[in-house]
């Protein structure tokens, strides 16, 4: 029975470190969706999720204790978005408004 209760507590942790990580990547992901109908270039996409994602973290210092510790959780998963685009377009570079030869 001990071996089930520890069992559950490891997934209820896993469960709750997920839940801010995946905020993170929702928020920069929706981001980067209107960004690119926007901007049309994905370096400028990048830059800004960067800066959004260093914001946050900054804001996690600033207020502190348990909130901070949530937002400063949900800003990983912020940077996670952000270095997969930033590696996706180093890979492929994209631009929607290409104009043709």
């Amino acid at each position: 029975m001990g071996f089930l209760m520890s069992a559950l507590q490891w997934i209820e942790d896993i469960i709750e470190i997920s839940i801010p990580i995946l905020i993170g990547i929702a928020i920069n992901s929706i981001i980067y969706a209107i960004g690119i109908v926007i901007f049309k270039k994905t370096i400028i996409i990048n830059s800004i999720l960067f800066l959004i994602t260093g914001l946050t973290l900054y804001i996690s210092f600033k207020v502190g204790a348990w909130v901070g510790m949530g937002i400063g959780v949900i800003s990983l998963g912020m940077l996670i978005t952000a270095i997969f685009f930033s590696v996706r377009s180093l890979i492929r570079p994209r631009t929607l408004n290409k104009e043709p030869n």
